[in-house]
Order: structure tokens, then C-alpha cells, then sequence
């Protein structure tokens, strides 16, 4: 480094010699005719530094509020709008701010021999988002609900839920239980959501649709406030 500093100190000494009998007119001339290219590196050099430090500026100053992400199913823009940008101005979200995020992810079954590589990548994004706690909310296909349940992605939503909503959604066969190996005790891993209005008016797919939670949720107060936003969809007229 120390070299370098040196024969760059010996090279600009040099150049000041050479262009002290020049005029401005041709010194500038010079400068253009033999530094022209590391300028333009310079430049670039200047303009990506800049990018990554406004992408850092960004993710510093941005703050996640929930994130929820959709599997297997399709949703109309009426619909994605109502989970995503009208959650965020209901609870007073920030805009460019604080993030009220809605995913998607779209695989076939992995135990179908087609399945393709592409298809095992998409399925193991709600298991990598949930891993990283990046992940709340997922509203879930039936067989892509039965494919997390082997995954270990869900929380017991008897943890969520009171007691008396579990009794209710137990009383109306909404629940969908999973159970240990070896144990006797079942778990609640999601609710079958199919017959709220939101999903009757939104959902475009065929099918049930579950809503569930991620088992770890970094937000789990504004779960509770998506829950309350979906059943709160208000149902519209018949014909």
C-alpha cells in the first residue's frame, strides 16, 4: 500500500510538470485524453456505492408491521388490496415506512413424481420465512395445509385463540388438528376460514382455505388484528 501511495505521488508530480507549460485550454485536454476512462469507472464506482448505501438507508428506516403470505390460491386485486394496503391505513401504517406485506408462494405437491425442482423451492419458502421469523399469517389451500403440517411451521392456535372461540370453531368442524407421533395429545394447526364472506367474495380458486399462524410469528398482536380485518370484509349483496 505503501508503494502505491508512493508511485502515485512520483506519477502526479510528473503530470504537474509536464502540463506546467501548457494553458488551461490544453491542460484540460490532457486530463480528458488520458483519465477519461477512470473517470467513467470512478463515476460508476460513485453511483453504485450510492445505491447500496440509499438500499441500507431503506432497510434501516423501514419497519415491518405483519406479513402474510398466500399458498396455492388465487385472490382477486379487490381481495390483496383489503389484506395489504387497506390493513395498513386501517391500524395508520406509515406509508413507505412501516410494511403491511402480502406473499404468495405456488407448488405442486412434492410427493407427485412431476414436481419440479422449481415447485420444491416455492414450497419451502413459507419454511424458510418461518425459520428466519420472517413470517405471521399464512391462508393456505387444503393441500398445501396438510403439506406444512409434516413441516413444523405452525403454531398451536390454542395459543391464539380463547377458549371459547376454539369451543365455537370446534362446534362448527372448522378446526384441523395435527398430532405428535407417540402422543395423545392434538394440536390445533389452522381454521377452515372457506365460508366467511372475504373468502366467498375474494377467493377465486376452488377449494377450502385456512387461515394460519406462523410458529414464529414476530408480530403476533397485529395476527390478531388481520383476524379480526378478514372476518370484519363486509359480505355483499346477494345478486
Amino acid at each position: 500500500m505503501a508503494n502505491f501511495v508512493t508511485n502515485l505521488k512520483e506519477h502526479f508530480a510528473k503530470e504537474k510538470e509536464r502540463m506546467k507549460p501548457m494553458t488551461g485550454k490544453e491542460r484540460a485536454e490532457h486530463l480528458w485524453m488520458y483519465y477519461s476512462e477512470y473517470l467513467w469507472v470512478v463515476g460508476v464506482v460513485v453511483i453504485l456505492l450510492g445505491a447500496v448505501i440509499t438500499s441500507l438507508f431503506n432497510l434501516m428506516t423501514k419497519t415491518t408491521v405483519v406479513t402474510g403470505i398466500m399458498v396455492n390460491f388465487t385472490i382477486t386485486q379487490e381481495g390483496h388490496n383489503y389484506l395489504a394496503e387497506d390493513y395498513a391505513e386501517k391500524i395508520g401504517a406509515k406509508e413507505g415506512r412501516e410494511l403491511v406485506n402480502l406473499e404468495y408462494t405456488v407448488f405442486d405437491l412434492l410427493s407427485d413424481a412431476s414436481a419440479s425442482e422449481q415447485s420444491y423451492y416455492a414450497a419451502m419458502t413459507v419454511v424458510a420465512e418461518v425459520s428466519a421469523q420472517k413470517l405471521d399469517y399464512i391462508l393456505l389451500d387444503k393441500p398445501g395445509m396438510e403439506f406444512y403440517i409434516t413441516q413444523s411451521v405452525y403454531m398451536d392456535l390454542r395459543e391464539f385463540f380463547s377458549p371459547e372461540e376454539i369451543a365455537q370453531f370446534a362446534a362448527e368442524d372448522r378446526l384441523i388438528y395435527a398430532q405428535e407421533e407417540g402422543s395423545e395429545d392434538k394440536w390445533v394447526v389452522a381454521v377452515d376460514i372457506t365460508e366467511l364472506p372475504f373468502v366467498q367474495d375474494t377467493v377465486t380458486s376452488e377449494g377450502p382455505i385456512y387461515f394460519a399462524l406462523s410458529g414464529s410469528a414476530p408480530h403476533v398482536e397485529q395476527c390478531r388484528g388481520i383476524w379480526e380485518h378478514i372476518n370484519a370484509w363486509p359480505a355483499k349483496a346477494a345478486g
